[in-house]
């Protein structure tokens, strides 16, 4: 499977954090990878600015749902 836009990862995100602990970045993007059963050559695509794919995208989407408890 092809890493999701990062909107793709809201529902995980909540899923993972329904639990009302608190986690670190590491801890979700890890459920991402597993929620969406990610391939080792899925997590390691870079982007052309050479960010990590994953996280960039995992960042993005804790991002805006942080900016929408605002």
């Amino acid at each position: 499977m092809a890493v999701p836009k990062f909107y793709g990862f809201f529902i995980s995100i909540l899923t993972f954090l329904y639990d009302s602990q608190e986690h670190n970045i590491k801890e979700i993007r890890d459920y991402c990878v597993k929620y969406f059963n990610l391939s080792d050559e899925d997590i390691t695509i870079v982007l052309p600015s050479g960010d990590n794919m994953l996280i960039n995208r995992v960042g993005w989407a804790r991002f805006y749902l942080m900016k929408a408890d605002d």
